[in-house]
């Protein structure tokens, strides 16, 4: 099946959705084809791509891995921040770092993902509306009509964000964080939940204002059809650190009992 395009900031899926990577190996070699310089793309890095292979016979050590704390823990479930601490402990992550105005930070980029993503689908909605899931047409109109200050504002306040995200990596090499903060919801229950008095979506929201790239993995003990998802972020001139984070997933799962999906790796 293929994946459609959510913006043009973001036109491309995952490799694992596009390539069926069933482990960390086979998702660095999808990642090494496809990332690196492209003279065709303005916002492109021009810097190397990292060996990402080299990375997976490292291993961990070395790494200063921290643990997402403020606006990631405030709003999150007990489950996902047990599986969390599981998986710090494993990591050997003993420190944590806040990232500064992350809930504006969340905003900003539902903000800027909505207003590009109805911006880039306009034509088809217009001749092919029917085409569209009724929920997923609606979610794609309704940002059409977004003021352009608003997306203004968003782009304003990621550049300062991204400033900061910056140098909180200066102090560590990979961030972990969940994913979803709360247990998969049933098919049919209500798209948000209470928690500490705030109503939060229960799906995840992957978009995210600096360019550091990512790394998804199941975890938890609650089962397959209500696990919780977890991030590791790494600094954006280092994609090798970030592939030994996800090298946790191969080597140290399976000695835990945490089965699920492969890593998946996305960038912005």
């Amino acid at each position: 099946m293929r994946s459609r395009p959510c913006s043009a900031r973001r036109p491309s899926p995952t490799p694992r959705r596009s390539t069926g990577a069933r482990d960390a190996a086979g998702l660095v070699a999808a990642f090494a084809a496809m990332a690196g310089p492209d003279p065709r793309d303005p916002a492109c890095s021009t810097q190397p791509q990292a060996r990402g292979s080299d990375a997976l016979t490292r291993g961990i050590d070395g790494l200063r891995i921290a643990v997402a704390g403020g606006h990631f823990a405030r709003l999150a479930a007990d489950e996902a921040l047990a599986a969390v601490a599981r998986v710090a402990a494993a990591l050997g992550a003993r420190h944590e770092v806040s990232l500064p105005e992350a809930h504006r930070a969340r905003a900003a980029a539902q903000v800027i993902t909505a207003a590009e993503a109805g911006a880039y689908h306009l034509e088809s909605l217009r001749t092919r509306a029917a085409d569209f899931d009724p929920m997923t047409r609606d979610r794609l109109l309704a940002p059409t009509l977004l003021p352009a200050t608003a997306y203004v504002r968003a782009q304003r306040f990621r550049a300062w964000y991204r400033a900061r995200a910056a140098e909180a990596f200066r102090e560590v090499d990979v961030l972990l964080a969940p994913t979803t903060p709360w247990p998969a919801p049933a098919i049919g229950a209500p798209w948000t939940t209470r928690i500490g008095g705030t109503e939060v979506m229960t799906r995840g929201h992957s978009g995210r204002l600096h360019p550091a790239p990512v790394v998804h993995w199941p975890a938890g003990d609650l089962g397959a059809d209500r696990g919780t998802r977890h991030t590791a972020s790494g600094r954006p001139v280092d994609r090798g650190a970030l592939n030994e984070a996800a090298l946790f997933r191969v080597s140290g799962s399976r000695a835990r009992g945490w089965w699920g999906s492969p890593p998946t790796l996305s960038e912005t």
